[in-house]
């Protein structure tokens, strides 16, 4: 399983896509979870895009209602 996650990486496979060749990074997620690595994600520019629009949501619906 080890081998396969190293050629995921060499071939930048993305989890959340699917694709090859996209090259995921480790990036910083709109959360904010206590457990810190929860707050992290490793996904391609698009998906990571598509994550960020949807979190940007959930706290404009949490801004929203609070006042």
């Amino acid at each position: 399983m080890l081998i396969w996650k190293f050629i995921e990486y060499i071939f930048g496979y993305c989890d959340c896509c699917q694709h090859w060749f996209v090259y995921p990074r480790t990036r910083r997620r709109h959360t904010c979870y206590s457990d810190d690595e929860m707050n992290f994600t490793r996904l391609c520019k698009a998906c990571f895009d598509k994550e960020e629009e949807y979190w940007d949501e959930r706290w404009e619906d949490v801004y929203s209602s609070s006042g």
